[in-house]
C-alpha cells in the first residue's frame, strides 16, 4: 500500500515537473522590440507677430538634450537619401545639400567620443508618413500636409526605453511645399532651403530638442523656420555645446 502511494506521489511530481518544462519551452523569449518606442519631431514655419525684446545671436548657450543617444564609443551612423520627390531639384544638387547638413554636425563634434555620419548613398526605399521601423536611416520627401498641417519636415526616431539607445531615425521633408538649394536666386524667399532645414533635422538625429525662446532664434535647433532662410546651415554655440554634451 505504501509502495503504491509512493509511486502515485512520484508520478504526480514527475507530471508537474514535465508540465513546468513544457510551460518554460512554450513561453516566448523576451524580445527587445517590446521595449522600443517611437517618437516624432515636427518642424513648423516661423510664428508671426509678438514682441522683440532684444536682438538674438548664435552665441546663446542653450540646448535641449533628451538623454537618448547612439550607443557606443565613436558611434558611426549610416544615412541614406531618397531625393525622388524633391519637386524639381536636381538629384545630385539635393544630395550635396543633405550631405552638407550631416557634415556640419560631424565637424562640430570635437570631443574624444566622436559621432560620425556615414553616407550610405542614394536609396529607392520609400519611407512613408508614420513609418514602421526597418533599421534604415533615411532622408526623403513625402506629402505631409494631411497628417501634419503646415509642417516643413518631421523626424521619427526609435529607441530602447531602458537604455536610451537609438535604433533608427527617419526624416521626411514635406513634398507639398516649395524647395530649393540656395533660395536667394531667382526663387528668392518663396521656397525652403534644403540644407537649412535638413541641418536642423539632423540635430534631431542626435535627439537634441527644439528651442522656442526668442533668444534662441539664431540657433540651428530653433524650432521654427521660414522660406529663404539659410542661417541654420551653420551651428551656433548652443548647438555645438549640445552635441559635445551628448558625446563627451
Amino acid at each position: 500500500m505504501k509502495k503504491r502511494k509512493f509511486l502515485t506521489t512520484l508520478m504526480v511530481v514527475l507530471f508537474s515537473f514535465t508540465s513546468l518544462i513544457y510551460l518554460i519551452k512554450v513561453t516566448p523569449a523576451y524580445s527587445r522590440n517590446s521595449e522600443i518606442e517611437r517618437r516624432v519631431f515636427v518642424h513648423y514655419p516661423k510664428i508671426k507677430g509678438g514682441k522683440v525684446p532684444l536682438t538674438p545671436t548664435d552665441q546663446v548657450t542653450d540646448y535641449k538634450y533628451t538623454r537618448i543617444h547612439w550607443l557606443g564609443t565613436n558611434p558611426q551612423v549610416i544615412y541614406y537619401v531618397n531625393p525622388q520627390n524633391n519637386i524639381g531639384i536636381d538629384v545630385a544638387t539635393a544630395k550635396v545639400a543633405i550631405d552638407s547638413a550631416f557634415a556640419t554636425w560631424d565637424l562640430a563634434d570635437t570631443s574624444g567620443n566622436d559621432l560620425t555620419f556615414r553616407d550610405g548613398g542614394i536609396t529607392a526605399k520609400n519611407t512613408t508618413v508614420n513609418p514602421s521601423m526597418d533599421f534604415y536611416n533615411t532622408v526623403s520627401w513625402e506629402p505631409l500636409s494631411s497628417t501634419y498641417p503646415s509642417a516643413i519636415a518631421v523626424t521619427y526616431f526609435w529607441y530602447y526605453r531602458t537604455t536610451k539607445e537609438l535604433v533608427e531615425v527617419d526624416t521626411l521633408l514635406n513634398e507639398d511645399l516649395p524647395w530649393s538649394v540656395n533660395p536667394y536666386g531667382t526663387v528668392g524667399f518663396s521656397s525652403f532651403d534644403v540644407q537649412n532645414i535638413t541641418t536642423h533635422e539632423v540635430g534631431h538625429w542626435l535627439v537634441l530638442g527644439d528651442l522656442y525662446k526668442w533668444r534662441d532664434s539664431e540657433l540651428t535647433m530653433y524650432g521654427y523656420a521660414s522660406m529663404g532662410e539659410t542661417k541654420k546651415d551653420t551651428l551656433g554655440t548652443g548647438d555645438i555645446l549640445g552635441i559635445n554634451r551628448i558625446y563627451p
